[in-house]
């Protein structure tokens, strides 16, 4: 970022996206049977409500989940400004932030692919999501010289984020049937992709009243809040599958 032309940069996104493909390429993807009918897209969202709601321990952490995520989503644009503004950095130091977040996604995808991952999907999540929030508080709260010591954080936020997706999603793999799969995935990701511009429209207006840091500071904690929540509303249904949508 700090070196390189913008055509050059742009291509980094190509080189990844050719690297996944690859890799894709390689994994066998179950037929799963398909219905020969007319796609009815109000009917299949409801179908897709109906199976979540119908799964107590997915109902029971999906509010914190999309409270989590209205906090979280911000903070991917507000990260320059935060270098900016806060630590008085330039490109270089940006680069360092990103390059040490995704190191920290990197590092957590390869441990919980050795590892596995625990039994109790929901913990795991709800840890995440603590460990995110503490992680973008400390950052809001450290000194303009402390760049370093966020740093550290951006790597914990990274590495968060594989502890928190692949429990969900393994969840809703072992638990939800075949043929509903799709409908919940899509109504779980529309979910978090609207907390999106929801998020911004309440962090552009308290970052710029406030400061970039506050909303670090602020929305860390309310994101342990949030995990504290989840943990406390799903501990009794994990370690459990319980299969719904049929």
């Amino acid at each position: 970022m700090a070196v390189l032309p913008i055509a050059a940069i742009m291509l980094v996104d190509i080189i990844g996206a050719v690297f996944a493909i690859g890799c894709l390429l390689t994994v066998a993807i179950p037929d799963i049977p398909q219905s020969a009918g007319k796609v009815h897209i109000l009917e299949d969202v409801k179908k897709g409500l109906a199976a979540m709601w119908c799964n107590k321990p997915l109902r029971a952490a999906f509010f914190p989940i999309i409270f989590a995520s209205i906090l979280y989503m911000p903070l991917g644009s507000l990260f320059p400004l935060l270098v900016r503004i806060h630590y008085a950095g330039g490109a270089w130091h940006n680069a360092v932030v990103e390059f040490v977040f995704s190191g920290g996604l990197l590092v957590s995808s390869f441990l919980i692919g050795v590892w596995g991952g625990s039994r109790k999907r929901f913990l795991m999540i709800s840890l995440s999501i603590i460990v995110l929030g503490a992680a973008a508080a400390a950052g809001g709260i450290l000194p303009a010289g402390g760049f370093w010591g966020f740093v550290v954080c951006c790597f914990f936020m990274g590495a968060s984020g594989t502890f928190f997706n692949v429990p969900l999603m393994a969840y809703i793999q072992e638990t939800v049937a075949p043929e509903m799969m799709g409908k919940v995935f899509s109504m779980l990701t529309t979910a978090m992709t609207l907390a999106t511009p929801f998020g911004l429209l309440i962090a552009g207006p308290v970052s710029e009243a406030a400061g970039v840091e506050c909303w670090f500071w602020a929305s860390g904690l309310l994101m342990v809040l949030a995990g504290g929540l989840c943990m406390a509303m799903t501990r009794r249904y994990d370690g459990g599958a319980e299969r719904t949508g049929n």
